[in-house]
């Protein structure tokens, strides 16, 4: 036999065995990148909070703090500082468009050594671990607003989470005086540079000082919520009634801690509700923040299909700016099943559920949502199927990313 015909049969063996090879090889790496393009959750159950969310007003027995000098006010103190009769809460500077930045930058500083003020008052409340286990919270809270896009509460977060660092500073023993003369020189500098107030504005009598207002506070105050009419109520609930602002005005002093929110809910809604009980309520300023607050009043008008609610509360949280309407969510229960991102669901046969990867073997899982809450889906924990396919149990794998899914298909591992 030619041994060059030998020669090239062996040859084509050879070639044809390197095309096995890579093909094998080229299958490989797809199976894996299919692998890696399908990502799993394992089901674990969750209680998620039932709230009714809707609009509220706040109130608050307010006293707006009047100043006869012309230019722009820069408050001495921040806003929810404790004051006494002839306390200095802010200074006028001359209206000069040029040193507004030294303005607000005075404005911060001196926001920067309340929170330090703050620390050194409250560091007796924590130790070490509790320090470090409230910035933990801090910090993980902040990370989901930001995670989500929301900006709401993220304020009155980041100053606790400084109160926190600075008391944590504190229990290791930095007394944190340089920080203090630092903040305190920056504040001697700026005044220096913006030439000087004008005049001192003294509160006129003993409160909390917030440096706005916004016409609402001659309106109603706490002691007028126990005879105020739903159609009061209702009137500044749906802002028909006009704000009076006073071009003097110079920021106000709140008289009492107690403070109240009203709302307007369903008759439905309602019934989840007992006036004289307790419920966490979360305004949307403080974010995921939780407040306890009680039913003093529960108002209804015969003929309406709504009803009013008026809860009060003597926690004043920190940072809370109380801007006076808001949404608000109050606690009505709470709800368990599983938690799932809104990627994993999917329609099969008109049965909405998701795909489980059971071994190698993809599947389908029947499930029952419950309620929507941040890109997520809580879905029940107990339900009973309604078709051909299984519902979705504890143990199950769901696939909550992968392309192609189908029931029977094999996913290498």
């Amino acid at each position: 036999m030619d041994k060059k015909y030998l020669a090239r049969i062996a040859g084509y063996i050879a070639l044809a065995l390197c095309i096995v090879i890579l093909l094998v090889q080229v299958g490989v790496q797809i199976a894996a990148s299919m692998v890696r393009s399908i990502e799993t959750l394992p089901v674990s159950e969750v209680s998620e909070d039932q709230c009714i969310t809707t609009g509220g007003y706040l109130v608050r027995t307010e006293i707006p703090l009047v100043h006869a000098t012309s230019g722009v006010l820069s408050p001495t103190v921040p806003d929810g500082t404790r004051v006494s009769i002839g306390d200095s809460v802010a200074e006028a500077y001359d209206n000069n468009h040029t040193q507004s930045e030294q303005l607000r930058q005075l404005s911060i500083a001196i926001h920067q050594k309340s929170l330090l003020e703050q620390a050194i008052s409250q560091k007796g409340s924590y130790s070490t671990v509790s320090a470090d286990r409230e910035i933990a919270r801090l910090k993980a809270e902040i990370d989901l607003l930001n995670s989500q896009g929301k900006t709401t509460g993220l304020a009155a977060l980041s100053d606790s989470l400084q109160i926190m660092l600075y008391i944590r500073q504190l229990k290791s023993g930095n007394d944190l005086s340089k920080v203090k003369a630092s903040i305190d020189a920056k504040i001697a500098d700026l005044k220096q540079q913006v030439g000087g107030a004008l005049s001192t504005v003294k509160s006129d009598r003993a409160g909390y000082y917030f440096s706005d207002c916004d016409g609402y506070e001659n309106h109603l105050s706490v002691k007028d919520l126990d005879t105020a009419s739903s159609a009061d109520l209702r009137a500044l609930l749906n802002r028909q009634v006009e704000p009076q602002v006073s071009a003097s005005s110079a920021g106000k002093i709140v008289t009492d801690y107690k403070w109240a929110i009203v709302m307007e809910v369903s008759f439905n809604d309602a019934q989840n509700f007992s006036q004289g009980s307790n419920y966490q309520l979360m305004p949307e300023e403080l974010g995921t923040e939780k407040i306890t607050m009680t039913l003093q009043r529960s108002i209804m008008e015969y003929g309406s299909d709504t009803v009013i609610l008026v809860f009060v509360c003597s926690e004043m949280p920190v940072g809370f700016q109380y801007t006076r309407y808001q949404r608000v969510s109050v606690v009505i229960g709470e709800t368990e099943g599983y938690r799932l991102p809104i990627s994993a669901l999917r329609q099969l046969n008109g049965i909405t559920g998701v795909y489980v990867l059971r071994g190698s073997v993809v599947e389908f899982r029947e499930i029952v949502p419950v309620m929507m809450t941040d890109g997520a889906v809580l879905v029940e924990a107990t339900a009973e199927p309604t078709g051909d396919y299984p519902v979705l149990s504890f143990y199950d794998t769901v696939i909550v990313r992968g392309k192609e899914l189908y029931v029977g298909k094999i996913i290498s591992q």
